[in-house]
């Protein structure tokens, strides 16, 4: 998107909640979302402001809050922890016996980190810790802003 096009997607955002800002504040604020939500697409963007705006909300939405709600798709494949534990554990069970149950990415990704070979209370807890490392990772490589250019 444009710089002027999000600054009309910002604008909106200013008008509709009534926001008060002086001239340096509404650079700033221009300045935060063309960090956050610049090298997203326009009419999504507009379209998720306006969401909010027809929502009625009491507060505004914030740049980071548009990012997440356009980008939603690739965060899809993200497991809920009790499934990506299923998962494990299934893969765990098999091994044992001999054979083999496919996991997620993520999910293996998550199980070599934590270094489990059982499922344990123990296994659990270091699955857990590991998973939300891995989820957390995988969502700032997604949600992640482009490299900066000078």
């Amino acid at each position: 998107m444009t710089k002027e096009e999000l600054q009309e997607i910002a604008d909106s955002v200013i008008a509709n909640w009534n926001m008060n800002l002086t001239p340096e504040g509404r650079k700033n604020f221009y300045r935060t979302w063309w960090r956050y939500v610049g090298d997203l697409n326009c009419e999504e963007s507009r379209a998720a402001v306006d969401a909010f705006i027809l929502s009625d909300r009491p507060f505004p939405p914030r740049a980071g809050t548009v990012r997440r709600t356009v980008l939603p798709e690739a965060l899809s494949d993200v497991l809920t922890l009790e499934l990506a534990w299923a998962q494990a554990s299934e893969r765990i069970r098999a091994v044992q016996q001999g054979t083999w149950s496919p996991v997620a990415p993520l999910v293996g990704k998550a199980m070599a980190e934590a270094a489990i070979h059982g499922t344990s209370k123990d296994d659990h807890e270091a699955f857990t810790r590991a998973w939300r490392r891995v989820v957390e990772e995988f969502e700032l490589e997604v949600l992640g802003l482009p490299d900066e250019e000078s």
